[in-house]
């Protein structure tokens, strides 16, 4: 990620922070939301929604922002950046998705917390613009 910050196109920048602050932010948080609804760790979980609705923020006014940049580009551009963005969200998937599975192996909660990565993966591609890249079934919360 850090090679995106670092490079000088605004637009990849965007769809970068759009991907930490909409994607993998989130992951750590499924775990004591889960146990929230279930009547524990209620007060983690309280901060945690104020943490969620702050980053909600961010990822989507960083999305506005990229949607209006696009608009300045050609069409051959936005065409590279949305393959840019795609294939960047499947980088971080399958790392989010790998350490997903070594971390709840034994847990019984893989399929759950896969769930919730693929829905923020969606929310996360819907904040730049695009339309979501995993099915409602995989993505259902």
């Amino acid at each position: 990620m850090l090679e995106y910050y670092r490079a000088d196109e605004p637009l990849k920048k965007k769809i970068a922070s759009v991907f930490l602050e909409s994607f993998l932010f989130y992951s750590g948080f499924w775990l004591p939301m889960y146990f929230s609804s279930r009547g524990k760790l209620t007060n983690t979980a309280d901060l945690i929604r104020l943490i969620i609705r702050d980053e909600a923020v961010h990822g989507y006014y960083i999305g506005y922002k990229y949607q209006k940049g696009l608009e300045k580009v050609s069409a051959e551009k936005r065409e590279e950046l949305k393959n840019f963005a795609l294939d960047l969200l499947m980088d971080l998937y399958d790392n989010e998705l790998a350490y997903t599975q070594q971390l709840y192996a034994d847990s019984g909660w893989t399929e759950e917390v896969t769930a919730f990565l693929c829905y923020n993966a969606n929310k996360a591609l819907m904040n730049l613009g695009y339309e979501a890249l995993f099915p409602a079934e995989m993505a259902a919360v």
